[in-house]
Formats: C-alpha cells, sequence, structure tokens
C-alpha cells in the first residue's frame, strides 16, 4: 500500500512539476488572469442571461440564489474544512523545493492546497449551470468544462496547486452542484410557467 501512495504521490508532483516548468513572460500574465475570479464576470452574467433564457426572470432569480448558496457551500466546505483537515502544504509551501518553482507575481496562496477552491467553485458553475442549460443550451457544457479546466491548469502554473487538490476540488464541486441544480430541476423548475 504504501508503495502505490507513493507511486501517486510521485506522478501528483511530476504532472505540477511539467506544468509548472513550461512558462514564458507571455502566459505568466495569461494565467495569471485566468485565475483571477473577476475577469470572469462576463460569462457569470452569460449563464444568468441564459437562465433568464430558459427559466424567465422569476426562474433565473431561484437558479441565482441556488448558484450563490451552492457555491457558498462549496467555498466554506473546500476552505475551511476539508483544508483545515487534511493539512497538506501547497507545492508554494513545501519546503523541499519551494525554492525550485516558477511563481508568478510572487504569488503563493494560502498554506494548504487540499482541495483546491478554485477547481472546486468552477467545477460547481460548471456542473449547476450545464445541468440548469443543458436542454436548450447544450453547447454551455462544452464552453463551461473547457473553462474550469482551464482555471485548474493555471493553478498547476501558477505554482499552488498538485494535480490531487484540483481533481479532489473539481469532484467536491461537481457533486454538491449536482445535488443543488437536482433539487432546481426536480422541485423549482416544474412550478415554473413556461
Amino acid at each position: 500500500m504504501n508503495k502505490i501512495l507513493t507511486a501517486l504521490e510521485n506522478l501528483d508532483y511530476n504532472l505540477f512539476k511539467i506544468v509548472n516548468d513550461m512558462h514564458s513572460p507571455f502566459w505568466d500574465d495569461v494565467m495569471w488572469w485566468v485565475s483571477n475570479k473577476f475577469i470572469w464576470i462576463p460569462l457569470y452574467l452569460l449563464i444568468l442571461f441564459l437562465f433568464y433564457r430558459v427559466y424567465g426572470w422569476k426562474g433565473a432569480g431561484y437558479a441565482l440564489i441556488l448558484a450563490i448558496t451552492t457555491i457558498g457551500i462549496v467555498d466554506v466546505t473546500a476552505s475551511y474544512g476539508i483544508k483545515n483537515t487534511v493539512m497538506r502544504y501547497r507545492p508554494s509551501h513545501n519546503e523541499e523545493f519551494k525554492h525550485i518553482l516558477h511563481y508568478v507575481n510572487d504569488y503563493r496562496g494560502g498554506k494548504y492546497g487540499f482541495v483546491s477552491g478554485h477547481a472546486a467553485n468552477s467545477f460547481a458553475i460548471t456542473i449547476f449551470a450545464s445541468r440548469l442549460l443543458r436542454k436548450k443550451h447544450g453547447y454551455m457544457t462544452a464552453i463551461l468544462l473547457i473553462w474550469a479546466l482551464l482555471i485548474c491548469y493555471s493553478r498547476m502554473y501558477l505554482g499552488v496547486h498538485y494535480p490531487a487538490d484540483l481533481i479532489g476540488g473539481g469532484l467536491l464541486g461537481g457533486l454538491i452542484a449536482y445535488l443543488s441544480s437536482w433539487v432546481f430541476l426536480k422541485y423549482i423548475a416544474p412550478k415554473l410557467k413556461k
């Protein structure tokens, strides 16, 4: 069992290091902005507009409230529950090799990295919005999935998350969003006027 865990840990580090080593001034700027939550406000507004197109103002309001609640639950669970329980150091705080990593704008993130809040939140938005929009705007699933994966990639590029942090965050956010979207589709959507 120890050999398997060691092999998985080595794979996690090696995949992370491959991404972190592929840097240039151009990509430093791009990945810095990709990782910035506020740059994506137009995407969030597009999702809200599509909620309105599919469910009307009332439905879009309910969807927005449920999405915000979902992100809140995901964020608190990832940042204050799991990170503070598992206490796995981010690569940028790992004493063994933090000095050999590439950082952008000297950004190191918080002390612990498992699970990634960026991954959890982006996959929560992806799953929630995709499930609510899939019948009339199915193309949004591919767009949102690419967006969430790009955010995850940026977190490795910036030196602040291992792949396992991102996978764990994606699974956490996706599961909670699946449940909240199920609530919307089962109990709220059928009561809305078409």
